[in-house]
Parts: structure tokens; C-alpha cells; sequence
């Protein structure tokens, strides 16, 4: 074996094992943040009920600096309640 077909059976596993990591690291859709504007689209209301929802304990956010989010999931299971 040469040293560049050592090199490249070794890039190719690397390569290999890398994606099989990165597939299995990938988050679930439904647990991924989404941003106020995002939550507001999928519920068809405004940013203030939001606002006013979490204030309530409605519909638990998630902040990030100064910045808040939703988890997908959550906001899509406020959806199948209708309790909101």
C-alpha cells in the first residue's frame, strides 16, 4: 500500500464515521427552538399573546440572552390541546 492510498482509505473513513456521527447528533424536528416570530406563525397569533401566554404559564419559552424561543414541540402540542 502506497502512502496515498493509506492517506486516502484513512480520509474516507474519517470522512465516514464523521457523517454517521454528525446523522446521529442531528436534533429531532419537533425539539428544535424556533424563534417568537416562528411560534406566532404556527398558533396564528400576534408576538404580545405569546408575550402574554408565558407570562401565564401557557406556553413555557426558553431564553437565550436576550432572546427568546419556543420548542417545536410544545408549541405544536399547545396546538392540539386548544386550551390556550
Amino acid at each position: 500500500m502506497t502512502p496515498d492510498e493509506l492517506k486516502e482509505m484513512i480520509y474516507s473513513t474519517v470522512k465516514e464515521v464523521l457523517s454517521e456521527i454528525k446523522e446521529e447528533m442531528k436534533p429531532d424536528e419537533q425539539d428544535t427552538l424556533i424563534t417568537r416570530d416562528e411560534a406566532a406563525k404556527l398558533l396564528r397569533v400576534s408576538k404580545t399573546t405569546l408575550y402574554h401566554w408565558g407570562l401565564n404559564g401557557k406556553l413555557g419559552f426558553y431564553k437565550i440572552g436576550r432572546k427568546v424561543y419556543y420548542k417545536r414541540n410544545e408549541v405544536l402540542s399547545s396546538l392540539e390541546r386548544e386550551r390556550i
